[in-house]
């Protein structure tokens, strides 16, 4: 058997945006650990302590984004995501079930990943 772990990130808020996605990769601790080494050095080449790709859209920092993706594939072993129209959920939701679009995300992210 086995052992896996997800590695998740979220982008959108209730705040100011129509959509919130959660998306993530699952793979063993020992390929994460790998990873984590993998891609702070990456970084460090690049002279940065982290990575938010936000900041990492203009096309002159294409090889460091390429590079960075490869390094995810080679230790990750499938991809998911989950996409939250927020104006969809019912305000019902949030008041009975204490459910905000992140925590639905999240809730219907893991149910896909652990059966699917």
């Amino acid at each position: 058997m086995a052992i896996l772990t997800t590695a998740c990130d979220a982008a959108g808020h209730e705040s100011d945006q129509p959509f919130m996605v959660v998306a993530g990769f699952v793979s063993t601790p020992s390929n994460w650990i790998a990873f984590e080494g993998e891609w702070r050095a990456r970084l460090a080449e690049a002279r940065l302590e982290a990575f938010h790709m936000s900041s990492f859209l203009h096309p002159r920092h294409r090889p460091l984004v390429r590079d960075l993706v490869a390094i995810v594939l080679r230790h990750a072993f499938r991809k998911f995501s989950v996409t939250v129209r927020i104006q969809t959920i019912p305000t019902s939701f949030s008041e009975q079930f204490r459910l905000n679009a992140y925590a639905l995300a999240g809730r219907v992210l893991v149910a896909n990943v652990t059966c699917g």
